[in-house]
């Protein structure tokens, strides 16, 4: 090999980490942010942008997996409604009550209006 050929590819290494290493940067920013997001202290972010920058490999995947949800992403529920004809309560939004059986229709339908 030539010396122009070696100096040509310790450029094209340098290149590559250097475009690597700012990739794994932006990625372990982006958990720092989402970790601070969803409720994580500053250090404990801090611990999944320095894990992510060191084994991206490793921590990424576990930190898409084990992150907590978004308060935003919780199902909202509505309360347990109070069946009129037998005085049990039901959940969700039945079309006939499930303890005595009667249409819960058209109550639900003025209660969702």
């Amino acid at each position: 090999m030539s010396a122009t050929e070696i100096i040509g590819a310790l450029i094209t290494l340098i290149i590559f980490l250097t475009m690597r290493v700012f990739v794994v940067f932006f990625i372990a920013i982006w958990v720092y942010s989402d970790a601070k997001k969803r409720g994580k202290s500053r250090g404990s972010a801090f611990l999944w942008f320095l894990g992510t920058f060191l084994l991206l490999i490793v921590f990424l995947p576990i930190w898409l997996i084990t992150r907590p949800k978004l308060l935003g992403e919780l199902p909202i529920t509505r309360s347990p409604q109070l069946c009129p004809y037998c005085g049990k309560y039901y959940e969700g939004n039945p079309s006939y009550c499930p303890n005595c059986g009667h249409e819960l229709k058209s109550i639900n339908k003025n209660a969702v209006e």
